[in-house]
C-alpha cells in the first residue's frame, strides 16, 4: 500500500510541475526524489513554530473637545487631527545559511490624517495618508522586499443611522 502513496505523491508533484505521468518507482527512487525536492531554496527544512508580534500607538486631537475650543474659529471645530505609528512582523523567510531558522522582518507604517465631523460620529469624512517603510536587510543588501512604494491615501465617508 505504501507504494501507491508514493506513486500518488510523485504524480501530484509532477502535476504541480505541469508534467503529470503515472509512474511506478522503487522506495530508493522515492527517497532520492524527496531529498532533491527538499534541497530546493524554496523549501524550509525542519521548520520550527514561530510567533510574530507588533504594536501601534495612536494620537488624536479633536478641536471641538480641546482646551482651546472657545478660542478657535468655528470652521476649525469639526476637525480632528491624528497620527499613528505601527510596527508589525509580516515577512518570514528561511535563513539562507541555516534552513532550520526563520528570519522575521518588520514593516513600519506612519499615518497622518484629518477627520471632519459633519454630525459627530454619525456622519464624518476621514482622510489618511500612510507612509510604509518595508523591511530592510542590513546584512544582505542584495535581498530587498517588494521593491515597491506601498504608501497609500485613503478617504472614508461614514454614515450611521
Amino acid at each position: 500500500m505504501a507504494k501507491k502513496k508514493h506513486v500518488l505523491g510523485i504524480a501530484l508533484l509532477l502535476a504541480a510541475l505541469g508534467t503529470a505521468k503515472a509512474v511506478e518507482i522503487s522506495q530508493a527512487e522515492w527517497d532520492a526524489a524527496k531529498r532533491d525536492i527538499t534541497k530546493s531554496i524554496y523549501v524550509q527544512q525542519i521548520g520550527k513554530p514561530i510567533t510574530t508580534d507588533g504594536f501601534y500607538a495612536a494620537l488624536g486631537y479633536k478641536m471641538s473637545e480641546s482646551t482651546c475650543q472657545d478660542s478657535c474659529p468655528g470652521w476649525l471645530k469639526p476637525f480632528e487631527f491624528l497620527g499613528r505609528y505601527q510596527v508589525f512582523q509580516n515577512v518570514l523567510l528561511a535563513d539562507e545559511n541555516d534552513p532550520t531558522h526563520t528570519d522575521i522582518y518588520r514593516t513600519q507604517v506612519v499615518t497622518g490624517g484629518i477627520n471632519y465631523y459633519i454630525k459627530g460620529h454619525d456622519a464624518k469624512i476621514q482622510f489618511n495618508y500612510n507612509w510604509v517603510f518595508n523591511p530592510k536587510v542590513d546584512n544582505n543588501p542584495d535581498l530587498s522586499f517588494h521593491n515597491t512604494k506601498d504608501d497609500s491615501f485613503a478617504v472614508n465617508f461614514q454614515v450611521a443611522f
